[in-house]
């Protein structure tokens, strides 16, 4: 249930991305986010901490001294499951860090 609302929020994002309006003055052009991304060392990856076999943050496993991650963000050897592992190896490839955060539902659902 929840992979599906994921790929609804990713859908209706790329959509919004796809639909938005360039002839309007007051609408800016976003900045290169895969060069924030790049630049920032670290993708920041929304997840959940229980939703086996997706995600599952892994009690007692703490971060490694040397992440870039947040204190306030988990580390991929804290997270354990296949959205996890599809999120570091796209990390991976982008040659950045993955973080996780897990905002509550409220915030994923209005697009925070």
């Amino acid at each position: 249930m929840k992979q599906n609302i994921v790929l609804f929020i990713v859908t209706g994002f790329a959509l919004t991305a796809c639909f938005s309006s360039t002839n309007n003055p007051t609408v800016t052009v976003p900045d290169d986010k895969l060069a924030e991304i790049q630049a920032r060392g670290t993708l920041i990856i929304a997840t959940d901490i229980d939703y086996v076999p997706q995600s599952k943050l892994l009690p007692g496993v703490l971060p490694s001294p040397d992440t870039k991650c947040e204190p306030s963000q988990y580390t991929a050897d804290q997270f354990t499951g296949f959205d996890a592992e599809v999120a570091v190896e796209i990390a991976r490839r982008l040659g950045v860090e993955p973080c996780f955060v897990t905002p509550p539902w409220s915030q994923l659902v209005a697009g925070s």
